[in-house]
């Protein structure tokens, strides 16, 4: 393993490229084995759908895994950014970069949603936090199924455009390339930004408000960014969502959905890239299982199951499990 580290180049820029190439090849190694008929069309459908959770829990990293703070909230972040791109599309799809347009908007309005629900965060933390989140959420699956006019209400919205970079996100082979190289985007600026001084004095928040504020930092700062950014992240992955899947509807944004992905990010690792795509690859195997053993009746109770397991085993989550590995055979 070290002798691999070698040929690496060095520095947090190469580290992050790599990353990317990491994700692409994989995105790449998928189609090319869908190709060749080793593995179905619905496969690299679920990888893109890997892809996208993927970036929704790089943003839950930043807020859990950096800054300590809990949230049961981001399943409604990515309900904002897929409900923009459906509310916008008939108005951008005209335009010769929809999909630029689509971005900025959904990251100002994903903005926009963070700072106000991450306000209480400067003043109050813990289980306090968590009430204030998961009390956003509700809030937003109400609006979503009283404001018909908006929502589309149960019915919900259809997309309008589905093209990125030229690739058809209505085809699944064109959607996963298209979201592996989205979420590797995302991931080069996550490893990029853990660098700065921005994400280490998230850091020392996380490990004692106290101690952080002795040295000069402000904690209510790091914490309302942490949620900023976390947010951004979420609305980008649902602008994916509302990009693949052609329609948007209330549902698919519920209570339960805010409580796996945090169960997601726990079980992968929310200190790593490595745990992302794990807590991601979580929330696509996990439920997929599920509805071949019981017709999805039992996601909740295996998901129960793998995180009392992983938090007896690796507390800190699978992918400490990779570290831990490296060290012993070092």
């Amino acid at each position: 393993m070290s002798g691999l580290r070698a040929l690496l180049p060095r520095g947090q820029f190469a580290s992050a490229l790599v990353h990317a190439g990491v994700i692409v090849l994989a995105a790449f190694v998928v189609l090319v084995l869908q190709g060749a008929g080793v593995i179905s069309v619905f496969a690299s459908t679920l990888a893109a759908d890997c892809a996208m959770y993927a970036l929704a829990l790089m943003g839950l990293s930043v807020l859990y895994g950096w800054t300590g703070q809990l949230s049961l909230g981001h399943a409604a972040f990515i309900g904002i950014g897929a409900y923009t791109a459906a509310l916008i599309g008939p108005h951008t799809g005209s335009l010769p970069t929809p999909f630029l347009v689509d971005l900025i908007v959904v990251v100002v309005v994903g903005a926009l949603a963070g700072l106000i629900v991450g306000l209480p965060s400067i003043r109050i933390s813990g289980i306090q936090l968590v009430v204030v989140t998961l009390g956003f959420a509700e809030v937003f699956q109400w609006a979503l199924n009283n404001f018909d006019g908006i929502s589309g209400g149960t019915q919900g919205l259809l997309m309008d455009h589905t093209t990125i970079l030229g690739l058809d996100l209505s085809v699944s082979q064109q959607r996963l390339l298209a979201t592996a190289l989205v979420a590797a985007a995302g991931g080069v600026v996550v490893t990029l930004f853990a660098r700065t001084t921005v994400a280490r004095s998230m850091t020392a928040v996380r490990e004692s408000e106290q101690a952080a504020a002795s040295i000069g930092i402000n904690p209510g700062t790091p914490k309302l960014i942490a949620f900023v950014v976390s947010a951004v992240f979420a609305a980008v992955s649902g602008l994916l969502f509302a990009y693949g899947n052609l329609i948007v509807i209330p549902g698919t944004f519920a209570l339960f959905d805010n409580v796996f992905l945090l169960v997601a990010i726990i079980v992968g690792g929310r200190h790593t890239m490595l745990g992302v795509w794990l807590g991601a690859a979580f929330l696509v195997v996990v439920p997929e299982a599920s509805r071949e053993m019981a017709n999805g009746a039992l996601y909740p109770v295996v998901a129960g199951v793998i995180l009392i397991v992983v938090m007896i085993f690796a507390p800190r989550g699978l992918a400490s499990l990779w570290r831990r590995g490296e060290r012993s055979t070092s």
